[in-house]
């Protein structure tokens, strides 16, 4: 969901790429943007540093991601980030399955509980002996002989 700080950031961004960059998008959604943004709001974006190191939102990135795909990329480019976006979304899904696989998560319980068994089979019990066994066994000895 987009705020109003979100649609701040997005035409301050516009704002700075000019006037070329701003034709190429429908009035629309310029309009869109101009009426959802906080116009009290300050946005400062130095255009000498590259958008990763700005200080922007992770949801004003993606809807310039958006823009530039949909509107300034021309056909070759389109392509070339469609397919980055593809080879990204590939390795985050290969991530996310390695790590929340279940063969592996039961892999692991199964490990776990066999080293708590083994632990539990290295551990020698001895019985501890307060003062009425003492004295129980004491009289036992006596009785014995």
């Amino acid at each position: 969901m987009f705020t109003e700080h979100t649609f701040s950031e997005v035409y301050k961004v516009i704002d700075l790429l000019g006037r070329e960059y701003k034709e190429k998008l429908p009035s629309k959604l310029l309009k869109f943007i101009d009426d959802n943004r906080d116009k009290e709001c300050i946005i400062i974006i130095d255009p000498d540093e590259s958008m990763l190191e700005q200080d922007i939102s992770e949801e004003a990135r993606d809807f310039l991601a958006y823009l530039d795909l949909e509107y300034w990329c021309d056909e070759e480019e389109k392509k070339k980030l469609i397919k980055q976006y593809k080879d990204n979304e590939e390795k985050l899904q290969n991530q996310l399955k390695e790590k929340y696989d279940v063969e592996q998560i039961f892999e692991k319980r199964r490990n776990a509980i066999e080293e708590n068994n083994e632990r539990k089979d290295l551990v020698e019990y001895k019985e501890k002996k307060n003062v009425f066994s003492k004295i129980i066994n004491f009289f036992k000895k006596i009785f014995k002989k």
